[in-house]
């Protein structure tokens, strides 16, 4: 205040404050020195001075905006002198943290270095820790569904996923409110805030994207149970993961007053979040500037966030339109407008997707210069230059796309993102802007890491500062494979799948980047606002920053280098992670043990950081830094390190033996039945003990005659359980695999045969006796034989261990006779055999054990049908007869009616000749 420094307002009431304020302070300060300087010590006295030296600090706060560093200042020197300390100037280091951790601050002065958590930073804590709370337990829920045996998703696991898909608007909120924050701190030199309203908009924005949440989470109660066999679930009709509305139109409610409550909770939160975001956006241009002006930074940060909720508010009313019309009017094309409107929302929704990160790294820049030159520092010009040119360039390739879109034709779509195909010329346009986007980025980089302080050197970067580089290089060098394998593809005409696919999938691992940087910069604020820009988060809260990293790094490297060992795309599941059912089993173990690792170092480190900003305190808000070697630090770390490296070794465990399941099971295809065997998931129970298998499906084995089936598939298995004695499995190390039952329920089994040529399931039992598999009452020889394959280099390095089956269960057997063309269907009655492992014993067994049972197991129940059940032979005989008479009468009404014909061929007169050739002329 004495530099003048303080700016009057505009209003004669508050002008009056601040007055008032100027006087205060500075009259206790002086009476203070005066007092230590020569009159006699009076504890009474001083107490009294010091009570009315916290009432008048009391009293600032209420007059003005709270906590300003120039009241701390003052506030420090008068207490410093009353309690007889030394004055610490301003600008020098703090005291020693163990010093305030002793209890010498007295408990009155500890509000002194609180000051209160900001309108700002309560949202963009709300905002991203919901977001990440979210994520965290979708994750679980998904691993939970994978270790109990689940082979489809839960409704809770369906739920989490929907509501997951808003999130992407939490980092994009957030950059907007800290840009809002920065740029009123700015212009009022760190002693303002944003007005009244516009923090209302950001806590009505919030609130909507809370309440966006719990709309998600409430519909499933609302809407009436899928039907049986139904294949979209409630995800499925909510939309895809582009989508951050939930689509509602598409889904079955119990009553129509449940579809009107959601509709108006619905519209709800999108007046909320909308009109708070507006609110906040209109608040930054009409704050009224008064030492610098908005800098680049914040208003590029605007200009995304404009587009970037633009873009998914216009595709929600396109889809929503679709999906309310009750016809559509298509032009020449074949399209329609609401069609070409959706495609464009589409197609520029994948665009706009590096927006939030975009916004990310200019703030950064901008806090790194504020923080070097307080308080108008500013990033280099030609920093500030790039940050125009690349948010200028998005918007151009946004309208591209939007043309894209519109023209073109769908041609795929992966991970909720959609490909157009239109004019070269456009796709040419496109890559060129995304081009000059990424180039952009390298000069903001490195102005980041070469800005000067005052003292004209080099300032180091903080740790969360290194931490948002880190990830957002690995964040862009993702995009930028991406933009490279399409502009090969629609540019130099090079297709590669294989790196395109690859590209792609690793985009899902980086959906968490942008949630992380925000967070990270969150608890850096928390930790520069209670400590007066000196802290940082607690030492183990920065571990947890750079275990967050490693986890997504490793995420992001398993997609791209696992192509290299498997020449075919990656896969990955829901949350990033990388998904091999290959062969070998050490590479699928080594995988999933690697999946684990990242997921539980990602979340764990998740956690950590969330509970570091609630327990965050003056005291420990320091990185904990000692040039000594820490034993006991190094000694957590090593214990954290191990427990986590054995939880994901056990946990994989269980997913390997899911595994085995399923390629012992796809292993008995065309070397054992001539046909393809398709599993689609296998998983274990861990507590239960049994392995769920779904998705088995024979196909139709060729046909000699060369005739295509009718049937889509010769044998379909809703449900397969296999109980494993898994103490028994563990005792033995793997020697001993036994099956204590094998239940197969809902099999569906389609007899198929045509005249003059052998039935589908003929096919296969000739081929298991053509190989010597059949049982002993067919007429193959073993000495017919072939020899089995010789084994692999893996089968010889790992022996194969010994499986013991028990009971094996078949319920509700159905059979369906194709007849030339013609279907029946019986229902089978229940087979069951209470020890299996004797069948096979005097079968005798081969090398491949698994292929044996499969081979018992399906021919148990084709002879079962086949021979041993009157119905099926029943129904095919009555289909024969009846194929029989409606041809017979078919061919006897023809008969008739040609008689009838020529019999009043013959009765007609004779035509005369002109009249012939008239009808003549008329027939040609």
């Amino acid at each position: 205040w004495g530099e003048g420094r303080l700016r009057a307002p505009t209003s004669p009431a508050v002008a009056m404050k601040s007055r008032a304020m100027r006087l205060i302070v500075p009259l206790l300060a002086i009476v203070a020195s005066g007092y230590k300087a020569g009159l006699e010590h009076d504890r009474s006295f001083s107490g009294k001075l010091s009570e009315v030296a916290s009432s008048a600090y009391q009293a600032l706060e209420n007059f003005d905006q709270a906590a300003l560093r120039e009241e701390h200042e003052v506030y420090q020197t008068v207490a410093a002198f009353l309690h007889g300390k030394q004055v610490q100037p301003s600008g020098e280091s703090e005291p020693s943290h163990e010093t305030e951790s002793q209890g010498k601050i007295p408990a009155s002065r500890k509000q002194l270095y609180f000051r209160p958590v900001s309108t700002t930073l309560y949202c963009v804590m709300v905002l991203t820790i919901q977001s990440l709370v979210m994520y965290t337990a979708l994750a679980f829920a998904r691993n939970a569904d994978e270790l109990s045996g689940e082979v489809k998703m839960s409704k809770l696991t369906e739920t989490l996923s929907t509501a997951s898909r808003s999130s992407v608007y939490s980092s994009m909120l957030s950059m907007l409110f800290v840009g809002c924050r920065m740029y009123v701190l700015a212009t009022t030199e760190g002693l303002g805030e944003p007005p009244f309203w516009v923090k209302a908009c950001m806590v009505g924005a919030t609130m909507g994207m809370t309440l966006q949440f719990l709309v998600v989470l409430a519909m499933p109660l609302l809407i009436k149970p899928a039907k049986p066999g139904s294949k979209k679930g409630f995800s499925d009709l909510a939309g895809e993961e582009c989508d951050v509305h939930p689509k509602i139109e598409p889904h079955d409610f119990t009553n129509g007053i449940a579809r009107k409550t959601v509709w108006a909770a619905q519209v709800a939160t999108m007046v909320s979040l909308y009109g708070g975001t507006g609110g906040v956006l209109l608040g930054i241009v009409t704050f009224p500037a008064q030492t610098t002006q908005i800098s680049p930074a914040v208003q590029c940060t605007c200009a995304l966030s404009m587009l970037y909720f633009g873009v998914y508010f216009l595709l929600w009313c396109a889809r929503t339109h679709r999906d309310r019309a009750e016809e559509e009017n298509f032009d020449e094309s074949g399209r329609s407008t609401a069609q070409k409107l959706e495609a464009s929302g589409l197609a520029m929704s994948t665009v706009v997707r590096k927006a939030p990160m975009l916004a990310v790294i200019f703030l950064a820049a901008r806090m790194r210069a504020l923080q070097l030159d307080p308080p108008l520092g500013m990033p280099p010009r030609w920093a500030q230059l790039c940050f125009y040119g690349m948010t200028a360039s998005l918007y151009m390739e946004t309208v591209v796309a939007a043309v894209v879109g519109a023209t073109g034709t769908w041609t795929e779509g992966y991970y909720g993102i959609h490909v157009y195909s239109s004019k070269p010329a456009l796709h040419v346009v496109q890559h060129i802007l995304a081009g000059l986007c990424y180039v952009g980025l390298v000069p903001v980089v490195i102005a980041i890491m070469i800005m000067e302080g005052k003292d004209g050197e080099a300032a180091p970067l903080s740790t969360t500062m290194k931490s948002v580089l880190w990830l957002s290089c690995l964040y862009f060098g993702v995009h930028i494979g991406q933009w490279a394998t399409f502009f090969a593809k629609d540019v130099l005409k090079k297709t590669s799948k294989v790196a395109q696919d690859t590209f792609l999938a690793a985009g899902v691992s980086i959906t968490f980047v942008p949630l992380l940087c925000i967070l990270f910069v969150a608890t850096r604020m928390r930790a520069l606002q209670i400590t007066q820009q000196q802290g940082d988060p607690q030492g183990w809260a920065q571990d947890c920053m750079f275990m967050c990293i490693f986890a997504t790094y490793v995420q992001v490297f398993c997609c791209l280098l696992l192509p290299i060992f498997t020449n075919a795309a990656t896969e990955v599941d829901g949350d990033g992670n990388a998904s091999y059912d290959l062969r070998p089993m050490v590479g699928a173990y080594a995988v999933t043990a690697v999946k684990y690792i990242a997921l539980m170092s990602l979340h764990g480190g998740v956690i950590a950081i969330c509970v570091a900003v609630f327990t965050m305190t003056p005291e420990n808000a320091h990185s904990d830094t000692k040039g000594a070697f820490d034993v006991r630090k190094m000694a957590e770390m090593v214990g954290v390190t191990m427990f986590i490296t054995l939880v994901a070794l056990l946990l994989s465990s269980a997913k390997v033996i899911g595994m085995a399941i399923k390629l012992g099971i796809e292993s008995c295809d065309e070397p054992l039945l001539g046909t393809n065997i398709w599993v689609g998931k296998a998983a274990l129970s861990v507590c239960e003990g049994y392995v769920n298998v779904g998705g088995l499906v024979v196909d139709n084995p060729p046909s000699k005659s060369g005739k295509a089936w009718a049937s889509p598939y010769l044998l379909k298995v809703d449900k397969l359980i296999i109980k494993i004695n898994i103490w028994r499995l563990v005792k033995t190390l793997g020697k001993e695999f036994q099956i204590t039952a094998i239940i197969l329920e809902g099999l569906q089994l389609t007899i198929e045969k045509c005249y003059g040529s052998n039935s589908n399931v003929g096919e296969i039992m000739a081929h298991l006796e053509s190989i010597g598999l059949a049982d002993t009452s067919s007429s193959a020889k073993p000495s017919e034989a072939p020899p089995p394959p010789p084994p692999s280099a893996t089968d010889e390095a790992l022996p194969a261990p010994d499986v013991i089956v028990n009971l094996v269960s078949i319920k509700d057997i159905g059979a369906s006779a194709i007849l030339q063309g013609t279907p029946f269907t019986v229902q089978v009655g229940d087979l069951c055999f209470d020890d299996f492992q004797e069948k096979l014993n005097k079968k005798g067994g081969t090398a491949n054990v698994a292929g044996d049972i499969v081979v018992m197991i399906l021919q148990t129940i084709f002879k079962s049908i086949l021979s041993n059940t009157p119905f099926v032979g029943a129904s095919l005989k009555a289909a024969t007869k009846k194929v029989g008479e409606t041809a017979l009468a078919t061919a006897a009404g023809f008969a008739d009616h040609g008689k009838k014909l020529y019999e009043c061929v013959q009765t007609m007169p004779p035509m005369s000749p002109k009249k012939a050739k008239a009808k003549s002329q008329s027939s040609a």
